[in-house]
């Protein structure tokens, strides 16, 4: 950071006036560089994962698509709907009722 900044701020007895007419403490929207972190940063230490050894990894081993089953059935003695050709059917579908002959 090197040299002592200053931050631009109302003189003292306008900023007690300011404070007292908002009701609260006055934040400045204002940015200023040595209050944020700096631009470069050190390189992050991530530990391995089971990825960071590929001498001994296989992509079968690790794919989670692999790992879906089909379905388990749990019950195998329920009812089932009968068949269309089963049972009554009528030969004829229903109608509305007489024809009315208005003319």
């Amino acid at each position: 950071m090197g040299k002592k900044f200053e931050i631009r701020e109302v003189s003292g007895l306008v900023g007690i006036f300011r404070d007292l007419f908002l009701g609260r403490k006055y934040l400045s929207p204002l940015r200023y560089g040595p209050l944020y972190a700096a631009r470069t940063q050190p390189p992050p230490e991530i530990p391995g994962g089971p990825a960071h050894k590929l001498s001994n990894n296989y992509y079968y081993e690790r794919d989670p698509r692999r790992e879906v089953n089909p379905p388990l059935l749990i019950a195998s003695g329920y009812k089932q709907i009968s068949a269309p050709g089963e049972g009554k059917v009528a030969l004829r579908s229903p109608t509305p009722g007489n024809l009315w002959q208005w003319d």
